[in-house]
């Protein structure tokens, strides 16, 4: 049991996801979880925005590649710097990170590693973290965070910058139609992030639990939204509203999710009361723009 009423099982090709051990009524809570690790930089911890603002020191000097980008390393660097090497590898025993890029390339990603244990913004431990390791934990954060902004706007420094991770939460897989919605809130006194997880419709014991990772406010179709989970979460849709609207789908093979390109639009799950789910960079307003 992983929460009062929640079980963990197995599910062949989906890995370990949540069920209902008990009947849940709309509004009921099912969650509530403090952040394992807060890499956020709109939070009043200030070792955040520091560490943020040394990586875009080292993307304005050009001294890391030229695909280098602040965003793409930011959660695996707090996560060293807050859990150390020993957690981290306990961590990534437990989460989804797709499949690790060749030596070579990791090899390649690991410098911004290397340039913040040397400038002393992590302890000279963290160095002792393979290169393959560094890769893996930078794509568990981007696959299992959510995104958490206090109070900055589009535009202001720090925005949408960091995750916040959350180690029973993370168990929740994705559904078109969830069943599920969460809130992400400042805790003033243990100065950390709370998750609440509710129940939006009624949960039958046994029923899979599951939470939204593309907006809802999108209102996106069918193909829309298979691309989307396709190309950025390495899998095709086929939850009952996908089934229902599109019918049966025989996907090609999905890519391998990769921390290469680093440009790559991060999946991390978006804070707000609405649930909005994951909000990716380069996932378009229909009104605004017409999406890929």
């Amino acid at each position: 049991e992983i929460a009062c009423g929640v079980l963990a099982r197995h599910v062949p090709g989906c890995g370990v996801a949540a069920f209902a051990a008990k009947e849940f009524l709309p509004g009921d809570v099912v969650f509530q979880e403090t952040a394992m690790f807060i890499s956020a930089v709109d939070t009043p911890l200030p070792q955040n925005a520091e560490l943020y603002r040394a990586l875009l020191a080292e993307l304005h000097a050009r001294r890391l590649s030229a695909d280098f980008t602040p965003n793409a390393h930011l959660g695996a660097l707090t996560a060293l710097r807050d859990l150390g090497v020993a957690g981290c590898r306990s961590f990534l025993r437990q989460k989804c990170h797709g499949e690790p890029p060749s030596a070579k390339v990791a090899k390649h990603e690991a410098a911004p590693l290397r340039r913040m244990v040397a400038m002393g913004f992590l302890p000279s431990s963290c160095a002792s973290l393979t290169v393959l390791e560094y890769a893996k934990l930078r794509m568990a954060i981007q696959l299992n965070g959510f995104r958490f902004n206090l109070s900055a706007q589009e535009g202001d420094f720090g925005y949408d910058a960091g995750e916040v991770l959350f180690d029973k939460i993370s168990r929740l897989n994705h559904s078109c139609a969830p069943n599920l919605e969460f809130n992400l809130t400042w805790d003033e006194r243990d100065a950390t992030v709370v998750n609440s997880v509710t129940a939006s419709k009624l949960i039958a014991a046994t029923e899979e639990l599951n939470i939204s990772y593309l907006p809802l406010r999108l209102n996106l179709s069918v193909k829309e939204r298979r691309e989307q989970l396709l190309k950025h979460w390495g899998f095709a849709c086929a939850c009952p509203k996908c089934l229902a609207e599109g019918g049966p789908l025989a996907p090609p093979a999905p890519a391998p999710v990769s921390a290469a390109p680093e440009d790559r639009p991060r999946p991390v799950l978006e804070s707000g009361s609405e649930s909005e789910g994951i909000c990716w960079d380069d996932l378009c307003d229909p009104d605004e723009c017409e999406c890929e």
